[in-house]
């Protein structure tokens, strides 16, 4: 696991990064990430990488569809993973 902001150039103002290299060479199958609202899918290596969204959006943020994310490790094919859309609470 692993929290902060993904970024595909490290030269930037932000603290926290996550870099493709370093996702590449975790060694993982699965890193769960934190840190951003949105769901997304990351993969660097053999690694698959994600953020889960969350359920509840918070902030008054219109930009992401609550969301979760359900991943099923499997030795035989790796990670799966589902994202899964949830209504939005008004």
């Amino acid at each position: 696991m692993a929290h902060g902001f993904y970024v595909d150039y490290p030269e930037t103002m932000r603290s926290s990064l996550i870099t493709p290299d370093e996702i590449a060479a975790s060694g993982f199958d699965y890193l769960a990430l934190g840190h951003v609202h949105g769901a997304s899918e990351i993969r660097h290596g053999q690694t698959l990488a994600c953020y889960p969204g969350s359920p509840s959006m918070g902030y008054g943020s219109t930009r992401y569809v609550p969301s979760v994310a359900v991943v099923d490790l499997l030795p035989s094919v790796g990670p799966q993973l589902r994202i899964v859309p949830l209504p939005r609470a008004d």
